[in-house]
């Protein structure tokens, strides 16, 4: 019997970008973060080094108000780790996401992002009875992330722009 299909690091990485930028409840979201981030990782943004819990912090003031969020992935580097690119390596993405708020507001996001993913002993919850839930155990130790947040008010109802 053969164990879960992991996806390769790239596939991994955008998917869980886009998981934490989609998410519009708070569980979503801190489901999204968790299963992303290692609880010690080191982060840098923008050549300024922050805890997990402001990077935390930084990605739900992107999200304020979110209705929804439009993922654009342009490109993505993968570098395998020691052990093969299902396992870990570095994985370089460049992504949008363009966020509408409640209050048509559009925020975008670009961003490059560059990752070093790892495999982590995970913790399956005490108690637990057979069958046992695979927990996919990859996450990013070292993020290193150049962002730029763009934000963009709507339309306004019954205003039309016009060119001379």
């Amino acid at each position: 019997m053969s164990g879960p299909v992991l996806p390769p690091i790239s596939t991994w990485t955008e998917s869980h970008i886009s998981d934490i930028y989609t998410a519009t409840t708070t569980a979503d979201f801190n489901t999204a973060f968790d299963n992303f981030l290692a609880e010690n990782a080191h982060i840098t943004v923008n050549g300024q080094h922050m805890s997990r819990d402001q990077y935390k912090e930084l990605l739900l003031q992107q999200k304020t108000d979110e209705l929804n969020a439009r993922m654009t992935f342009n490109g993505t580097v993968t570098v395998p780790g020691d052990q093969g690119a299902l396992v870990g390596g570095s994985v370089g993405v460049f992504f949008t996401a363009e966020i509408t708020t409640h209050i048509i507001k559009i925020s975008t996001i670009s961003a490059s992002l560059n990752v070093q993913i790892v495999t982590e002993k995970v913790h399956e919850p005490a108690g637990q009875h057979l069958p046992p839930i695979f927990t996919d155990p990859r996450r990013v130790a070292v993020l290193n992330e150049v962002l730029l947040d763009q934000p963009k008010t709507g339309p306004t109802p019954g205003v039309t722009s016009s060119s001379s």
